[in-house]
């Protein structure tokens, strides 16, 4: 990446702070254009190297974050806004929305109209809009649908009904037109980003809509099977000492065609965000029927086998250079 050089990390955090603190406090119209100025920087910045601790830098993004949306404020300015949020969420967890040290309310409200914005995002992209309609504003919806996983991960333990019935019925319909052949890649992607909210819903709600989530299960364990399919080979590839080594026999076309160089997009990791919800569906016999006529078991075998690769082969890179020293 363009931050893989020695001082990298340090360059990184200083134009970071910079730009960060500048967000913070100015109150025209370039804060708007230094949203998307942070979140351009911030996603060139691989996630692997945050180390978990709380960047400088943050708590002067939350602070810019609360004036642009606790403002009357139009599309042109809360969509950036949005869009940062989600880029910050990639970087860091849905903590560092109440890492200003202001009052338990305050920070509520922060955090409660934030979620209600992306709902209604949610629901003016996907009521009543075919998917062709909804690419063209892709970019924004799958920032809210990260804001959205976001919340319910930070309100898991809470008593609260998070995701509502009627946004919850809107993703099963649309789900149940989904075209199992979607070959455009921003379209997987966005699909990909359906199944994820679904999926964090499905892992705390037991038995709600349960013919619904029945009647889209196959399409969702195929979509998801075929993304882990699809970004296999690339982080094989990416292993040390495993670049350009690999047998491609057993991968899809497409994963052949990034082996060659071609531009290749890949999708997140549906799969492993579906590994909770799945705990509860198999224990049912209709879902669970599915998943075996799927050989969504065999799927599971080879995807604990593929991250037990990874880790065998960063243990014996590490073991080749201790030795070598």
């Amino acid at each position: 990446t363009c931050w893989s050089y020695h001082l990298g990390a340090t360059d990184f955090d200083s134009i970071m702070s910079k730009l960060c603190a500048e967000f913070g406090g100015v109150q025209d119209e370039s804060k708007f254009e230094l949203c998307d100025t942070i979140r351009i920087i911030l996603k060139s910045y691989p996630r692997i190297n945050f180390d978990g601790s709380v960047p400088k830098w943050l708590p002067s993004i939350q602070r810019g974050l609360r004036d642009v949306l606790l403002s009357k404020i139009g599309k042109m300015q809360r969509d950036p806004a949005i869009k940062l949020v989600a880029a910050v969420l990639e970087a860091s967890d849905f903590d560092w929305i109440l890492c200003d040290g202001g009052s338990e309310e305050e920070r509520g409200k922060f955090f409660m109209i934030l979620l209600n914005l992306v709902c209604i995002e949610v629901i003016m992209h996907l009521d009543e809009k075919k998917l062709d309609q909804m690419i063209q504003e892709s970019d924004l919806v799958v920032a809210c649908f990260y804001v959205l996983e976001g919340g319910v991960n930070c309100l898991v333990n809470e008593k609260i009904n998070f995701i509502q019935e009627s946004k919850r019925m809107q993703l099963l319909r649309f789900l149940s037109d989904g075209d199992p052949n979607i070959s455009d890649v921003k379209e997987r992607y966005f699909i990909c980003a359906l199944i994820r909210v679904l999926a964090a819903w499905l892992a705390e709600e037991t038995a709600a809509s349960r013919e619904d989530v029945y009647s889209i299960l196959p399409y969702v364990l195929k979509t998801a099977a075929d993304t882990f399919e699809v970004q296999k080979l690339e982080k094989l590839r990416s292993l040390p000492g495993r670049g350009g080594k690999a047998n491609y026999s057993n991968f899809s076309e497409e994963t052949v065609l990034a082996s060659k160089n071609q531009p290749v997009i890949h999708p997140p990791d549906t799969l492993r965000f579906l590994l909770p919800a799945l705990c509860h569906l198999v224990t049912e016999d209709p879902s669970r029927q599915i998943f075996l006529d799927l050989k969504m078991h065999d799927t599971l075998y080879i995807y604990a086998s593929y991250h037990w690769s990874i880790l065998e082969s960063y243990k014996q890179w590490l073991e080749e250079q201790v030795s070598k020293n």
